[in-house]
């Protein structure tokens, strides 16, 4: 018997399918392979495979993503889909392919790797949670007080779900927003028909936008995913939008009367400070991105943000060290962090580590760095 671990081939992608619906979809999801369309795409040829004697029994599925953080583009891949076939468990097939992944999307130029779960196999292999998401809960007493809170925009736009003559208008709202997965129309339009997340936990999208009265412009949409026909496996909750942040707040009060929900989860990122205005008047709580994260190489992440950073960089220095760890040197202050304090460092409000005040000091000019909420429509 000969072992294999690669890329799987296109025409090798419809057995990586049957192996993740047996996995993980009952009688009545839809295949993962309509659900995670770039996971097993034929074009992209990411995902990683591991062959015995010619047959696929395990299966890593694997995405490349630009995302767009002020005028940086870090180079972002998400891993997910982790399957093996029952027979072949406990061979280790998992770990081996996850060095594979690490060091093909290093070879690829990569900086970070965005991982849909926390097991032990990926914090073994450094992949940690961080950011902090504030997650508001919309219900129908609090979706009438931000409609009273923002009269003008209840009174001049029509509420309505998506429309086929649409797409140019919402793709300009998705494109201009600062912090981003980026997302050519067309991707934007199949990853909101995918319902990648919201196929695993049995809800189905909504998209509603608010048009303008009067100028056919469109100032807001926003995808939530809502329970139709099947028993969900969590409540319903936003999935995406854009726009301005009082029209995306009455686009997601009106979805809770329009869709008769009890409750409504608003995933809200940090940096989106607009919007969490807006939500004030809702429950809320912190949490930690809804992914884990793998520094592929903390010197490439660093160049990558740079034209986020502009000139605020040009005085830090890093340097990687080995298992993760980086030194980082901040004017004639130097840190030396494991690969968990960099994490933390980077994404986290409140970085979970002890250093040198003044170094600290000199870094709060560039962390922590914005990031969009990673279970959007780019979900992995």
């Amino acid at each position: 018997m000969t072992t294999e671990i690669r890329i799987v081939r296109p025409q090798e992608m419809e057995a990586a399918a049957r192996l993740a619906d047996a996995t993980f979809r009952d009688g009545e999801q839809k295949s993962m392979a309509e659900a995670f369309p770039l996971v097993f795409s034929r074009e992209l040829e990411q995902s990683f495979g591991v062959f015995e004697s010619g047959e696929l029994v395990a299966f890593m599925g694997v995405v490349p993503a630009i995302i767009a953080i002020g005028d940086a583009q870090l180079r972002v891949y998400s891993l997910g889909s982790v399957c093996t076939h029952p027979d072949h468990r406990g061979k280790g097939y998992a770990g081996q392919l996850l060095e594979a992944v690490k060091k093909h999307i290093d070879a690829a130029g990569a900086s970070l790797l965005l991982v849909s779960g926390d097991r032990s196999l990926y914090t073994r292999a450094r992949c940690y949670p961080f950011g902090n998401v504030t997650h508001f809960t919309l219900n129908p007493e609090t979706a009438a007080a931000i409609n009273s809170r923002y009269p003008n925009e209840a009174g001049h736009v029509t509420v309505r779900e998506l429309a086929q003559t649409d797409w140019f208008r919402i793709h300009a709202l998705a494109s201009a927003r600062t912090i981003r997965y980026e997302q050519s129309l067309s991707e934007l339009a199949r990853m909101m028909n995918a319902e990648s997340f919201a196929s695993c936990v049995k809800l189905r999208h909504r998209v509603l936008v608010a048009e303008e009265q009067g100028t056919n412009g469109i100032a807001a949409f926003a995808v939530v995913a809502v329970p139709d026909g099947l028993e969900p496996k969590r409540g319903p909750l936003a999935i995406e939008w854009a726009g301005s942040a009082p029209m995306v707040a009455h686009l997601l009060a009106e979805a809770v009367g329009r869709y008769e929900l009890s409750e409504l989860d608003v995933p809200v990122s940090r940096f989106d400070t607009e919007l969490a205005q807006a939500l004030q008047d809702s429950p809320s709580a912190e949490r930690n991105n809804s992914v884990t994260l793998f520094v592929v190489n903390a010197e490439r992440l660093f160049r990558q943000l740079a034209p986020y950073w502009d000139v605020l960089s040009q005085s830090v220095r890093v340097e990687p060290l080995e298992a993760g760890a980086v030194r980082l040197s901040a004017g004639t202050h130097t840190l030396e962090l494991d690969a968990r304090q960099f994490v933390s460092l980077v994404f986290d409000a409140e970085p979970q580590l002890e250093a040198d005040a003044d170094a600290l000091r000199q870094l709060a000019k560039l962390f922590p760095v914005p990031f969009p909420y990673a279970s959007g429509l780019n979900y992995v």
